[in-house]
């Protein structure tokens, strides 16, 4: 199993955390980053998605929370790539709201919508398990990755 961050690592910003084997890839966040005084006009950053969009195995996107920093750059993967979002209701509603402003989704986006003390498995190909456990409390809702052999 290996862990990379593409972003959100030193900075306040830009997260975006991959978990992979040979066989599967979970996204964890995707977020942006407000731009500074140093690049005027600029207004957010994104991270580089070079990576995921070359690599077929990611089709599980897990959201933790509803910050930007962590679904500001969620336009950008969706058009990237085809992904199942995984997130909490609360979470799910915001993303559907930046999701219907932006004019640039025109494909039909799959939310999977996990509940209090929920586990799914993202990942049936081997006896690792891949879950995600949250709770809803206003903007932030707590959550973890589980792993286990």
């Amino acid at each position: 199993m290996k862990l990379l961050f593409l972003g959100g690592v030193g900075e306040f910003g830009e997260n975006l955390t991959c978990l992979e084997d040979d066989n599967t890839g979970v996204i964890i966040d995707c977020g942006s980053k407000f731009g500074s005084l140093e690049y005027p006009g600029v207004n957010y950053f994104y991270p580089d998605l070079d990576y995921i969009k070359n690599n077929e195995k990611y089709k599980h996107l897990i959201i933790t929370h509803g910050h930007l920093d962590h679904i500001g750059a969620i336009i950008k993967i969706i058009q990237s790539i085809d992904i199942n979002v995984i997130a909490s209701k609360f979470v799910i509603n915001l993303l559907k709201d930046k999701i219907k402003y932006s004019k640039k989704i025109i494909k039909q986006i799959n939310f999977i919508e996990i509940n209090d003390e929920e586990q799914i498995s993202v990942k049936a190909t081997t006896t690792e398990k891949l879950g995600f456990v949250g709770r809803e409390e206003g903007i932030e809702a707590h959550a973890i990755v589980l792993l286990s052999k």
